[in-house]
């Protein structure tokens, strides 16, 4: 989970947290624009964010942490995987790269995109998610809370060891999973500064509640899950091993008594 203390990979980790959410910022929230226009549905959007998610766990894993979400970082954090001075860095390149992603969608977006956006969304100009005024915040907070739970818990059990590497496209799924479940109550960001670095360049923090405590709190208790989940990996484990070495010493028993037979 983490890389390395070596100071010529600190670059390298930073920028990736940086550039994997202005990935996240930039092309979601361009698909929102799509969307907001009628140019794309939830499921686009769902197969857009896999496919970004996918590509930054492939190409970075070895050489940085691929966090990309605030969430994961506290997650890793509480698993004492890293410091939290790192910690605290990645969270701020994680931010920074949200902010920036929505900074370009406004130079790179076409001006009619924006003017039907702004007057049917607010503040979907810059692709940021919002809670559909057809839901209550209780049902955005739980979309949020659920999606940080089950996120976390997968990522932690398949960046827990080099042997799960061939499975990162899973943790990518999980956000199209929840884009196209949740995605039609909160957008599913499933990620805090997904919402505040739009939020901040719409300066329309309104939702701020739904979209930033919620996904940590899933977070801890997805920690509190994979710890429970791991320790019963463990246990079962330990009674297959326990098992396998009584048949081996049966075995081996047996294996006595038949040549004091065969002897006899």
């Amino acid at each position: 989970m983490e890389v390395s203390s070596h100071p010529s990979l600190t670059f390298r980790e930073i920028f990736a947290e940086f550039y994997g959410l202005l990935m996240y910022s930039f092309f979601e929230g361009f698909a929102i624009l799509l969307a907001v226009n009628s140019l794309a549905n939830q499921f686009g959007i769902s197969m857009m964010v896999t496919g970004i998610f996918t590509i930054n766990y492939w190409m970075k894993r070895g050489v940085a942490a691929c966090h990309f979400n605030p969430v994961i970082t506290v997650a890793v954090l509480l698993e004492k995987k890293i410091s939290i001075t790192k910690a605290g860095i990645y969270m701020l390149a994680q931010i920074l790269g949200s902010y920036v992603g929505a900074l370009l969608l406004l130079f790179f977006v076409p001006t009619n995109f924006e003017e039907m956006a702004d007057d049917s969304a607010g503040n979907a100009i810059v692709g940021c998610p919002h809670l559909n005024d057809d839901f209550s915040p209780i049902a955005g907070i739980i979309v949020e809370l659920f999606g940080g739970l089950f996120l976390t818990v997968v990522y932690l059990f398949i960046f827990s060891s080099p042997q799960y590497s061939t499975y990162t496209p899973c943790v990518a799924a999980v956000y199209g999973m929840f884009k196209v479940s949740g995605g039609m109550v909160t957008g599913a960001a499933i990620d805090p500064f997904r919402y505040m670095g739009p939020a901040m360049v719409a300066l329309k923090l309104s939702d701020f509640y739904v979209y930033l405590f919620p996904p940590f709190f899933g977070g801890v208790l997805g920690v509190f899950l994979y710890r429970f989940l791991l320790k019963s990996k463990k246990e079962n484990d330990d009674e297959d091993d326990a098992e396998s070495k009584m048949d081996l010493v049966e075995n081996d028993e047996i294996e006595v008594e038949e040549e004091k037979i065969k002897r006899e």
